[in-house]
């Protein structure tokens, strides 16, 4: 185990809240989000914040996600409409990194 790994062990779970925009506020929030954003899907689990995050990819009016799934053992990109869709979350929270 590297280094790395003895540090993050050492970190002690802390309470935290967090805002996020529900799933159905994603037509809403969409007309904002950007080629780069992370967006992050948030748990139902109440000891866990996020389970899956992606990368926005914008064509023109179309959104794309570039995320990995473990199951397939790649990265792909699939329409964001059509994941929010099918997954079970009660909504995601966006980031942009500024540079």
């Amino acid at each position: 185990m590297g280094p790395i790994w003895a540090m993050l062990g050492a970190l002690l779970p802390r309470q935290a809240q967090f805002r996020y925009f529900p799933k159905s506020a994603l037509e809403y929030v969409s007309r904002w989000l950007i080629d780069g954003d992370l967006i992050y899907f948030v748990s139902n689990d109440k000891d866990l914040d996020t389970y899956h995050i992606g990368l926005i990819i914008r064509q023109g009016e179309r959104l794309l996600l570039r995320h990995a799934r473990h199951m397939r053992h790649r990265v792909f990109e699939q329409p964001l409409a059509d994941f929010v869709r099918v997954i079970h979350s009660p909504g995601f929270i966006v980031n942009r990194v500024n540079y």
